[in-house]
């Protein structure tokens, strides 16, 4: 493929003349026609190329700032080189025009003029260093798609999390990196010489503060793409103040001061003290859109609004106007909808607090069982329910709740004891966390029948388990189902005869009032008769 052309530079004007007269008044030599200009182009050369090295490493968004500050190099560059020029010519050289009668003081003005040009001319080649670092940093909110940005980037420190804590639980089941499928071999080889360094103290091949930090990055972006997002919904707010007036540019991400005349300079020094910068493209004073930036105006007195209120509190009531008429708007009607799908969901059980619970907490399943006791949904507290995502398995809940944990979990990191619930398919499933692993625990989901378990222990004919308790026939009503013509077994005849006996020893082992209780009675008897007639006695008299 043909190469493609190099793109024009922005070339500015040299002053030839000056340059010709600087040299002159400098040098023995002559001057050569045009070599000022070429001194410049080639700057410019130089600085075209930096440039186009790093459009090639960077988002095509960023070309037009990278071309924008390259034509400011360009053109502060000319006009700092024919300064130079015309100072240079100020005061010839005293080995051009001699040491008689020689203009000492004009002579330390040219080189104060110099000492200033030359700062300039390094405040210019900083310019260069912009060009460099261009796109190279963080997502300014100044970018318009800061929020797709940060989402993209949010996206990859996500599947860095999963990969990390993938390639964990592989070595934790393994004991080795070998077939690891979560990572291309080159790096499984770096992680290998890494977990063999004198340094890597974890056995595990990242560590805890890997993961650790790249949870709170997430944290970050998405607090931030949250912060964005409403930062577009709700808007800000501009204000008259006398002389000028302050406008929200939501396009240009600033919030800039318009003055009707130039303001003193106390309201300068007011402004720049407070970050306000002046620009001369947009004619206004100016910092970055953001809740700061109304702070910062809240300490600028000249442009108090004329209502009377802060800057910030006109803000704050612009907030709530637009959250009042987000709840007034009228829902638009929208077609029927089919029924939301069953999502698939995991849940965390831990045993709750209190003595009556402490024998089971981190007791494995089999000791569990052995000492008599169930898992026991009574027992248990919901600690925490989020979405299964596809892929998902009980060892990936285990070590994210063990070691990244996320920002509204409250519980104890997952332990023996836990119960795990997944949600799946509409079927649920619970499991135990035991020593190693899980154990399924069906009984988790079927609390015990306590009808069915008072039956078991009271019923007396273990075969009539029926949901009614001790409901065996009498002999009486299996001789009238004979005499109806019915059939009955002498299995059934001897169980109802010896229900029948039990029925006649309970009966009979009811006893009767002792003597000495019955004497007792009566005597509680006795003195109300005796009140009774007394009270009669002196009713009578």
């Amino acid at each position: 493929q043909p190469e493609q052309a190099a793109p024009a530079a922005p070339y500015y004007t040299i002053n030839e003349a000056a340059a010709k007269r600087a040299k002159d008044a400098n040098s023995f030599s002559d001057y050569k026609q045009g070599s000022a200009t070429a001194e410049y182009r080639h700057y410019v050369d130089e600085a075209v190329q930096l440039a186009e090295r790093q459009k090639r490493r960077v988002d095509p968004m960023y070309h037009e700032k990278i071309d924008s500050l390259l034509d400011t190099y360009a053109r502060k560059l000319a006009a700092n080189m024919n300064k130079g020029y015309e100072i240079d010519a100020r005061v010839p050289s005293i080995l051009i025009a001699g040491g008689s009668n020689f203009p000492t003081r004009k002579k330390e003005k040219q080189n104060a003029a110099r000492d200033s040009n030359y700062r300039e001319w390094q405040d210019i080649q900083g310019l260069l260093d912009k060009i460099r670092s261009t796109g190279m940093g963080g997502i300014s909110a100044d970018d318009p798609q800061a929020v797709q940005k940060l989402e993209k980037k949010l996206e990859s420190l996500e599947k860095s999390q999963e990969t990390m804590k993938a390639v964990n639980a592989y070595y934790r089941k393994h004991k080795t990196l070998d077939g690891c499928p979560h990572l291309p071999p080159e790096e499984l080889e770096k992680l290998k010489a890494d977990m063999a360094s004198s340094w890597h103290l974890e056995d595990k091949p990242f560590a805890t503060w890997a993961l650790s930090n790249n949870s709170a990055e997430i944290r970050r972006v998405k607090d931030r793409i949250k912060s964005l997002s409403q930062q577009k919904e709700i808007g800000f707010v501009g204000w008259e103040f006398d002389g000028g007036k302050v406008e929200a540019n939501t396009e240009a991400n600033r919030l800039q001061i318009f003055f009707e005349d130039k303001p003193d300079e106390a309201t300068r020094e007011a402004l720049k003290s407070n970050g306000f910068r002046w620009s001369p493209k947009a004619g206004a004073w100016q910092r970055q859109l953001t809740s700061n930036a109304y702070y910062a105006a809240d300490y600028v007195k000249a442009i108090a609004p004329l209502t009377g209120e802060k800057p910030t509190e006109l803000q704050r009531a612009h907030i709530r106007q637009q959250k009042v008429a987000a709840q007034e708007q009228p829902a638009q009607e929208q077609p029927e909808q089919e029924a939301p799908q069953d999502k698939d969901t995991f849940s965390i059980y831990q045993i709750k607090g209190g003595d009556e619970t402490r024998d089971l907490r981190f007791e494995p399943y089999d000791r569990l069982i052995a000492a008599g006791h169930r898992v026991d949904p009574k027992n248990y507290a919901l600690v925490y329910s989020a979405p299964l995502t596809p892929g998902t398995s009980l060892e990936d809940i285990y070590t994210r709740f063990n070691i990244d944990h996320p920002k509204d979990f409250k519980g104890h990191s997952l332990s023996v004891s836990d119960v795990v619930v997944l949600h799946q398919n509409g079927q649920d499933t619970a499991h135990y966390v035991d020593s190693f692993g899980y154990k399924k625990v069906p009984e988790f989901l079927q609390p015990e029948n306590y009808l069915k378990t008072a039956e078991q222990t009271t019923e007396q004919n273990y075969n009539m388990i029926d949901g009614q308790i001790n409901n065996t026939p009498t002999v009486a009503e299996l001789e009238a189902k004979v005499k109806t013509g019915e059939t009955i077994s002498l299995v059934d005849l001897a169980e109802t005869v010896k229900a029948d006996k039990e029925r006649g020893k309970a009966a009979k082992t009811e006893k009767k009032p002792s003597i000495r209780a019955q004497l007792k009675a009566a005597k509680e008897q006795t003195p109300k008769k005796q009140a009774k007639q007394k009270t009669q006695d002196l009713e009578r008299s």
